[in-house]
């Protein structure tokens, strides 16, 4: 709960205010400023005035109505994604989104466990069940192994299946989703979900800060933030997101944004960067990607300091940088652990590809001067209950630039 002692006359009028239907009225810490808070909880009704006595359903809805200096406080529960935020704040008086009380604020996309696979006529390998909804990815094994999200190619008949050597399809027309698998029936040994939604968060606005929400099982991004400047993501956690080259935080063309204190798990790619200047990233955490934990591409004057990078799964890295996006960068006091294949960091197209720290500290010359690449000892990598603070004796324990620990400080 925000704390303020108006004067007199204002609380008399903010309580006024209130009685006749209107959002409270609340000092904004992060602004300095008078502001309307609006509030957000799971047995709310979006046809509410989003007051704390009646409040929004909805996250969208308060972003819908959210203005200048405003706070969004939001009680734990689990909410729908597809938020859209086109408002922007000011650099004085930003949009704040936060948890309100305690637990957990969590956004999670639609999942359906699919079951009833069968042969498909005149098929080896190709399995088919009825599907007539819109399918975005597939999660195999979504709450037991350490690589979930799939791809999921469209094709227009069965044929197409096998020919192109895919292994998730979906044929809307006929109402059917194939997978291929060479052993018997994937039921036998797995489940299969299918996930239905794209993203949770969409930004295009400007001065907004998102703080302390958990975001999971969105197909795409967990987080987008499209052409904003001047954004905040504070102390979130985002896992299992991330189909193709989506990630669990991707920015487009965005200036100014700060992802600090985060983790990222679970994912296809942790960040995919395109055209991002003036990024800051500090003291996030990334654990087992399938592919990148941070791409670069174009942009300049980012910064990656204090983080963890325990990344780069069977076809990716833990860093990959693009060289139009090597204009001012500066990587330091970061940890970097490649958990399964032979490519640690990428510099390309000029500088190449490093198996090692060591090989990429010899190269770039410039970066990482007191980085280290180590097994950071977190308290808990138990899928489900996951702890990335870190064990006593890590090596990344007090290593950070401000001499704090490495990675997430907030479990």
């Amino acid at each position: 709960m925000l704390h303020a002692y108006p004067r007199r006359s204002s609380l008399i009028a903010a309580v006024c205010f209130s009685l006749l239907g209107g959002s409270t009225s609340t000092f904004n810490g992060w602004a300095g400023a008078w502001a309307d808070s609006y509030y957000v909880a799971p047995r709310g009704d979006d046809r509410n005035q989003g007051t704390e006595g009646a409040p929004f359903r909805s996250i969208n809805k308060a972003a819908a109505v959210v203005k200048e200096g405003d706070v969004v406080l939001v009680k734990a529960g689990t909410y729908s994604g597809g938020i859209v935020l086109t408002k922007s704040g000011s650099a004085e008086k930003p949009i704040v989104f936060k948890p309100y009380g305690d637990g957990e604020v969590k956004i999670v996309g639609q999942v359906e466990q699919k079951r009833g696979f069968r042969l498909t006529g005149g098929r080896n390998s190709t399995y088919e069940v009825e599907e007539t909804g819109d399918v975005l990815a597939v999660a195999v094994d979504l709450d037991a192994t350490k690589h979930v999200i799939e791809g999921l190619e469209a094709v227009k008949s069965v044929d197409e299946v096998e020919s192109g050597n895919y292994r998730y399809c979906h044929d809307r027309q006929t109402g059917k989703l194939y997978v291929r698998y060479t052993t018997d029936n994937p039921e036998k040994d797995h489940t299969l979900h299918v996930l239905r939604d794209p993203q949770a968060v969409v930004i295009t606005g400007a001065n907004v800060v998102i703080e302390g929400f958990t975001v999971s099982r969105f197909a795409s991004n967990g987080l987008t933030l499209e052409g904003c400047r001047n954004v905040t993501i504070r102390n979130c956690r985002i896992s299992l997101c991330g189909h193709a080259w989506g990630a669990g935080i991707g920015l487009h063309r965005t200036e100014k944004v700060q992802i600090l204190d985060c983790a990222l798990y679970r994912l296809m790619n942790a960040m995919v960067w395109t055209e991002a200047s003036n990024t800051q990233v500090n003291h996030v955490t990334i654990y087992r990607t399938r592919a990148h934990g941070i791409i670069m591409k174009g942009g300049a004057n980012n910064s990656v300091r204090n983080s963890i990078l325990f990344a780069g799964g069977p076809s990716g890295s833990d860093l990959y940088v693009y060289q139009d996006a090597a204009t001012g960068l500066k990587l330091d006091y970061n940890c970097y652990l490649d958990y399964m294949t032979s490519v640690l960091i990428s510099w390309r197209p000029l500088d190449g590809s490093y198996p090692t720290f060591w090989d990429y500290r010899r190269a770039i010359k410039s970066q990482d001067n007191h980085s280290l690449s180590d097994d950071p000892l977190f308290r808990s990598i138990e899928q489900g209950s996951e702890d990335f603070r870190l064990k006593p004796n890590s090596p990344c324990r007090k290593k950070a630039g401000d001499g704090e620990d490495m990675g997430v400080t907030s479990g």
